[in-house]
């Protein structure tokens, strides 16, 4: 069961992803 609630939790990496990770990135550099 946990398998499956994993897989479901971190789907494959999705443009979404990156784009927060490229916003955190720049926000953390202000």
């Amino acid at each position: 069961m946990r398998s499956h609630v994993r897989s479901a939790a971190v789907p494959e990496p999705s443009p979404l992803v990156l784009l927060l990770g490229g916003i955190a990135a720049l926000v953390r550099r202000r």
